[in-house]
């Protein structure tokens, strides 16, 4: 009996299969409304280990004319910092992932864009943002935020250098919006694209395909769920891409890293699921979550 619509939920999310055909006219689609708004990167930062690859997609396949780097993290994974080899000479950047879960792995890609170009600070912007931050609320309750906003004023106030370790700070903590940065980094236009975005996430992001309650299973997805790698890459051989040998490397690097089994372990497509699969009508939609499947 065939199956015809099989659908997969994981932490309540539905997740549809997307091949590589698809992805790539998403893809162009996007470039195109990021063109509209006239934002051009010099560089496209691609954040390991679906960013990386979107990225690669996007400078290979000429959607964007620019460089391309990628920054080492996975999220929790991403042990310590190492320098992504910047040119201050180049302002524009794209951040490029996935998606927005917390948004601390897009926060982090900023902090060190920031630290590594190690850019002037608008003060008179800084100091409106940070006063107010500064609240009764805050003096009350001993919030550490409140002893870094006075470090800074006092700082602008007596015209020293404020340190960018301290604007970093308040960012991590959510106190400083994302989208304030480029009032206070006024140099550097550094912005984001992701494919899917948690709406409840407390980061912005400027660029976005959907929101996660459509989020979609992405070709090389099996490297994590099932580890079968070989027909991830004979299914990118079947199309015509002249983009797709650097691609094919990225995943070959990823399948042999510490990246594999990274997203969602607690799902995996290892268990003999034949036989329920054969009680299933045609067009019946099923869920599989983890080793069960309902209906």
């Amino acid at each position: 009996m065939q199956l015809i619509y099989f659908s997969i939920y994981i932490r309540g999310i539905k997740i549809e299969k997307l091949d590589w055909k698809e992805l790539t006219e998403i893809l162009s689609g996007e470039v195109k409304k990021i063109k509209d708004k006239k934002f051009i990167p010099d560089v496209i930062i691609g954040i390991e280990r679906s960013g990386a690859i979107l990225g690669q997609i996007m400078v290979e396949a000429e959607f964007f004319n620019c460089d391309f780097k990628t920054d080492p993290r996975e999220g929790r994974l991403r042990k310590q910092r190492q320098k992504l080899n910047l040119d201050p000479k180049q302002t524009k950047y794209l951040i490029v992932d996935d998606g927005t879960d917390t948004g601390q792995t897009l926060i982090e890609c900023f902090m060190d864009i920031l630290r590594e170009l190690k850019t002037d600070i608008d003060t008179k912007e800084l100091k409106k943002i940070v006063n107010n931050l500064i609240t009764k609320e805050h003096i009350d309750t001993y919030d550490p935020r409140y002893k870094v906003c006075i470090n800074i004023t006092n700082r602008i106030d007596k015209a020293t250098k404020v340190d960018i370790e301290d604007v970093l700070y308040l960012l991590q903590l959510d106190a400083i919006n994302r989208l304030d940065l480029p009032k206070i980094f006024p140099k550097y236009d550094i912005k984001t694209f992701v494919l899917f975005h948690d709406k409840n996430s407390k980061v912005g992001v400027d660029y976005f395909h959907e929101d996660y309650e459509k989020h979609r299973y992405l070709p090389w997805d099996d490297i994590d769920i099932s580890e079968d790698v070989d027909s991830t890459l004979a299914e990118l051989d079947e199309e015509k891409f002249n983009w797709k040998e650097k691609v094919k490397d990225l995943i070959k690097k990823y399948s042999n890293s510490r990246y594999t089994k990274s997203i969602f372990p607690e799902f995996k497509l290892k268990p003999p699921i034949e036989d329920k699969l054969e009680q299933v009508k045609d067009g019946e939609e099923i869920k599989y979550v983890g080793y069960e499947i309902t209906r």
